[in-house]
């Protein structure tokens, strides 16, 4: 069975570097480069995704917020949120209050990412 993943970053290279990654590993990979973005995706593809990975800042949408109205349609969607800088409390609080949601630091290596969809599958 071939998993569906939605990849959210407004870094191109991050985009690229685990569209190429997860490709290897066997997943449907979608991109989006902001969260507007990925909502319109996840709409269209009628919330058919068995992964979410994606930056927690980016500019106008922020991650965690379109995060919170994917978890309001799915609530078990399982989301990996990725960041370079200190997240949030409210964010931190979720993650550590459900099962289904997990956070890496950047910078990471693949072996990290691999790690997490283990643990959040």
């Amino acid at each position: 069975m071939v998993r569906r993943t939605l990849i959210v970053d407004d870094e191109e290279s991050i985009l690229t570097i685990l569209e190429i990654m997860l490709r290897r590993e066997g997943f449907e990979v979608f991109t989006a480069p902001t969260g507007e973005k990925a909502l319109e995706i996840f709409q269209k593809e009628d919330h058919n995704f068995d992964l979410i990975i994606t930056d927690v800042v980016m500019p106008r949408m922020d991650g965690y917020e379109m995060s919170m109205r994917i978890l309001e349609l799915v609530p078990d969607q399982p989301i990996l949120f990725i960041s370079g800088f200190n997240s949030s409390k409210d964010l931190m609080s979720l993650i550590e209050s459900k099962t289904n949601l997990q956070y890496q630091s950047k910078p990471f290596v693949f072996d990290d990412i691999k790690r997490k969809i283990e643990q959040i599958l």
